[in-house]
């Protein structure tokens, strides 16, 4: 088989079902993956909207199995057929005819994480992006240290806020493997999801104390803050909970306002971007473009055994997918909702395999 069923970019926003696209070849850090299930993630709408490259392939987190051989710079072992999960940078300039919305994927062999036996790879495709995000910034850019321990009463709190996004509900349940005591906001329906998945207490973002609250409830000790949504508003009421004194740190998944950032110079301020993990240059538009961060790249390859123990042992639960239907040929439906919002403390997740009766067996 030489060419393959999948989703490219036809321009700002828009993507189309294509046939006879070329199968990517793998690098000497790279295998190729014979994809099974797919998941959609806010960046994938994202990058078609503002940095749209016409006939790219679209689409960051998978699962499937290895249909090759790695290549001679991988340090991973991974055999052929062997069941995994993980992200690229879908709708990739620099390399176009690599995206996850496909039939096969190319990945770097030691960003892969291993599918444990008893998890579907409908719920594996969940994991790929929002470990890497997770562990990037809470254990890089927030400086948070990362061993197994019991929470305490004396434990740092940290303030997830999104906690019910793709983003939080990992984070949350990262802090909580670490030891840390986990502060969600959230809409009041998701306080006992994010309190089942670890978090110590929850708070209602529509409060017009949320922040103050926060800070109250803390102590005025709040000292780390992650911002999933990444809105002027949301910065507001991480600013307004972080402690008074200086050294406080807080990160973001989108750029922030400089107007809120300038409000409380003394606060540590970053925003990440888990494209940055490939450790090569990310191409994107403006303030997305990025250049090559090894550091990132290294801290990728260390993480990925942690979460495959925690994924093998039970601790990191997969979030929840849900299944969307046509395979392929409803990705698009899927941004659109995704888009405006539609979709809530799931991921929506498409299996490559259907919808296409005869044409792709």
């Amino acid at each position: 088989m030489s060419s393959q069923y999948a989703i490219v970019a036809e321009g700002p926003s828009r993507v189309r079902l294509e046939s006879n696209v070329e199968i990517p070849q793998p690098g000497d850090d790279e295998v190729l993956i014979k994809v099974h299930s797919i998941a959609l993630n806010p960046v994938d709408w994202k990058t078609l909207a503002y940095s749209s490259t016409p006939g790219a392939i679209s689409g960051c987190d998978f699962s499937g199995t290895v249909a090759g051989p790695v290549g001679p710079k991988c340090k991973r072992a991974l055999s052929e057929g062997e069941r995994v999960c993980g992200w690229i940078m879908g709708a990739n300039p620099l390399r176009p005819s690599n995206g996850a919305f496909a039939e096969y994927v190319v990945a770097k062999a030691d960003l892969l994480y291993r599918i444990p036996e008893k998890s579907s790879f409908e719920s594996a495709a969940t994991i790929g992006i929002g470990a890497t995000t997770g562990g990037l910034a809470l254990f890089k850019t927030l400086g948070l240290s990362f061993a197994e321990r019991k929470v305490t009463p004396s434990s740092p709190s940290v303030l997830v806020y999104g906690g019910a996004s793709s983003s939080g509900i990992i984070a949350i349940q990262l802090l909580r493997i670490a030891g840390y005591r986990a502060i969600a906001v959230c809409s009041p329906k998701n306080f006992n999801l994010v309190k089942d998945l670890g978090a110590e207490v929850a708070f209602d973002y529509h409060s017009d104390t949320c922040g103050k609250d926060i800070r109250t409830y803390t102590q005025d000790d709040l000292g780390y803050a992650l911002d999933c949504i990444s809105s002027t508003s949301s910065m507001g009421i991480c600013y307004d909970a972080l402690r008074s004194q200086p050294g406080a740190r807080y990160v973001s998944l989108d750029p922030f306002p400089d107007r809120v950032q300038r409000l409380r110079p003394e606060i540590f301020a970053e925003w990440i971007l888990a494209f940055t993990v490939t450790g090569e240059e990310v191409g994107l538009d403006g303030a997305f473009h990025r250049n090559p961060t090894p550091g990132d790249y290294e801290f990728g390859v260390s993480w990925c055994p942690k979460i495959d123990k925690m994924l093998e042992e039970g601790k990191l639960r997969p979030q929840k997918p849900a299944i969307g239907q046509g395979g392929l040929t409803g990705v698009a439906e899927g941004l659109e909702r995704l888009k405006r919002g539609e979709v809530h403390a799931s991921k929506l997740v498409y299996v490559v395999g259907q919808g296409f009766g005869e044409l792709i067996k």
